[in-house]
């Protein structure tokens, strides 16, 4: 006898009604769903059938957010009752045809959560999954503030603005908007569009691939939809106009979503794969695993296991000369044992991005339960979202990467220099920057942090360390990191960087101080005239979350919160960027990477060269 149900929700009955799954038959099987027709509000009903993926078959996949786990709800599957969660009833609702069966894929459904053997072989799929399906539908959830009409509809408009254009011809000379322009004047649209971009559903780390793999995808917000397609297009017209970020400032999380897995602009162009040569990659080409992994690092997932396994579909995640997998999912192994094997894997291959994942929190070391050197993905931060990369960075100057394990791979031995222990270290971090550099809410912010980072650098002795510098060129590349976008400041765009910084300061009425006096007043005015206060603001995001030091020496330089005075600076072997270490009896303990002006392109290994500074073998716990 089949269990009754009241109408809108199956109530779950005796155990015995509860679904069951039967073993899948072989490894290319999936189960699909075949969603019985119905109303909104009557009961969901569906039965599973299995299919192989080799026989190409025909469904759509979902893509959503579980939602809270604490409020499930209940379908009919097979006849009995199984347990969902109220989000992906909604999703089931929405999607439901009235008069025929709709055959979808769906992650909670069709694979068995509870058999962790079945998750593991199931996940290895998912890539194909979604590869495979003929649409994928992302179900953003309900519209209930009557956002999504107002958000989509400008969407559109800017959509219309890119492609009227021409993607080519907007790359290379995007239409700019006045302040007087029509699409910026309906603030309640900019307003919906900010909530479109705040939605959980785009901090997922699952939605990478699910989207970024996808055929053809479609966003779903309440009763109204958009291609995802057509999303590309409004990110890049906010990556061409980036003084308009600060009108929807969540989009970044949304532009993530697209790097990741699409090279360049030129997937915006049929036909056109050459863009990149062009200048139209968006944030510079995710080329390996570990980076792909420090970006996605601000996604969120329900198993900490998820922030790597989610990426196993990235093409970047085989090896580029046997074409094998980097690593297989399995669920039978801790956290601690998954992020311990992709770090080992990396080290092996990329070390830069490996330790530029580095991120302890304040208080977290005594209490670790990985190896300081093994990055920890269930942590996000800013300090791990804007790491210190660059074209030009080269600290070990191409020596090759020099690493081994001991203890079972819990203990790390790396080959580098130390170069000079850490004098001072402001007792705060650089605040976060937001908004626009036009927003006078934030000038004081900004002026403290431009006289803070002008006053360390003042009391040190920079003259041995900066011969040539200025006092204003010193804080101008602190701030930033030394970057000027998404280059690397070198000597010959260093006066277009020092342009940005004075006039930055002007739009804050600071005066500089340039104790050396290598600039008159009206030379200053000159550069700040021609300077690009928009560019400076964005690039000052790269400091942000981090604390500026002195090292013994007089080198400045900026790093994590953790570091304190005593800290040393170092330089590995193969790492483009220098670590910090901290020496803990006989071995040391990794707290991440820095930027230290002055060692960042192998002056460290000149000095090697010259019997500055000798070799050793750091042991890392």
């Amino acid at each position: 006898m089949n269990p009754t149900f009241p109408e809108g929700e199956p109530t779950r009955q005796a155990s015995s009604f509860r679904h069951t799954y039967s073993s899948l038959p072989s490894d290319g099987s999936i189960r699909v769903l075949e969603l019985q027709p119905g109303t909104l509000s009557e009961p969901i009903e569906c039965r599973l059938s299995v299919v192989n993926l080799s026989c190409s078959p025909v469904y759509d996949a979902l893509s959503y957010e579980w939602g809270k786990a604490l409020t499930p709800t209940g379908i009919l599957c097979d006849g009995a009752y199984h347990r969902i969660t109220v989000n992906l009833d909604l999703a089931l609702r929405h999607f439901r045809k009235t008069t025929e069966t709709r055959i979808l894929w769906v992650d909670a459904i069709c694979i068995n959560q509870d058999d962790d053997v079945e998750r593991t072989q199931q996940v290895t799929l998912m890539g194909d999954i979604y590869r495979t399906a003929d649409i994928v539908l992302a179900w953003l959830g309900p519209d209930l503030s009557g956002h999504a009409q107002r958000a989509f509809a400008l969407m559109n408009k800017i959509v219309s603005i890119v492609t009227k254009q021409g993607v080519l011809a907007f790359l290379k000379e995007p239409q700019r908007l006045e302040s007087d322009h029509p699409i910026l004047k309906g603030k309640e649209a900019w307003t919906s569009l900010g909530e479109f971009a705040s939605l959980d559903y785009f901090q997922r780390t699952w939605i990478l691939q699910e989207l970024g793999l996808s055929k053809c995808a479609v966003l779903h917000w309440g009763g109204f939809e958009f291609p995802w397609h057509s999303l590309a297009f409004v990110l890049l017209f906010f990556d061409q106009n980036p003084g308009l970020w600060h009108m929807a400032d969540d989009l970044v999380q949304v532009m993530m979503v697209w790097i990741i897995y699409k090279k360049d602009w030129g997937d915006l162009v049929p036909n056109r794969r050459d863009l990149a040569s062009e200048g139209t990659t968006p944030h510079g080409l995710l080329d390996n695993f570990w980076k792909v992994l420090l970006y996605s690092a601000d996604n969120t997932c329900f198993d900490p296991r998820d922030k790597v396994y989610a990426l196993l579909s990235h093409p970047t995640a085989h090896d580029p000369v046997s074409g094998n997998p980097i690593m297989f999912p399995d669920y039978t192994k801790s956290i601690e044992q998954v992020y311990r094997e992709v770090a080992v894997a990396g080290l092996r291959r990329e070390a830069t991005m490996v330790l530029s994942s580095i991120y302890h929190p304040l208080a977290s070391l005594p209490n670790r339960r990985l190896p300081t050197w093994v990055p920890n993905y269930a942590f996000t931060g800013l300090n791990v979202l804007n790491p210190i990369v660059g074209p030009d960075l080269n600290a070990s100057l191409n020596l090759g990467l020099d690493v081994s394990f001991g203890d079972l791979e819990t203990k790390l031995f790396l080959r580098g220099l130390a170069f000079d222990r850490i004098e001072e270290i402001t007792a705060s971090v650089i605040p976060v920057i937001g908004g626009s550099y036009l927003d006078a809410s934030e000038s004081r912010i900004k002026s403290d942090l431009i006289r803070n980072v002008t006053g360390i650098v003042t009391r040190a002795d920079t003259t041995k360390a900066y011969p040539s510098m200025s006092i204003d060129m010193i804080t101008s590349l602190i701030l930033t990191c030394g970057k000027l976008g998404p280059q690397t400041v070198t000597d010959i765009i260093a006066s277009l960087h020092l342009a940005n910084f004075y006039s930055y300061c002007a739009q804050l009425r600071i005066t500089s101080p340039d104790s050396r006096g290598s600039l008159s007043e009206a030379q200053v005015s000159e550069l700040a005239e021609r300077g690009d206060v928009a560019q400076y603001h964005d690039d000052l995001i790269s400091s942000c979350g981090r604390k500026v030091f002195r090292t013994r020496k007089g080198y400045i330089g900026l790093a994590h919160e953790i570091v304190e005075r005593g800290d040393i600076v170092c330089v590995g072997f193969g790492c483009d960027i220098p670590l910090v270490l901290r020496a803990e009896a006989d071995h040391y303990l990794l707290l991440g990477n820095c930027f230290a002006l002055g060692i960042m392109r192998g002056e460290t290994i000149e000095m090697m060269r010259k019997g500055e500074l000798d070799e050793q073998v750091f042991e890392i716990h």
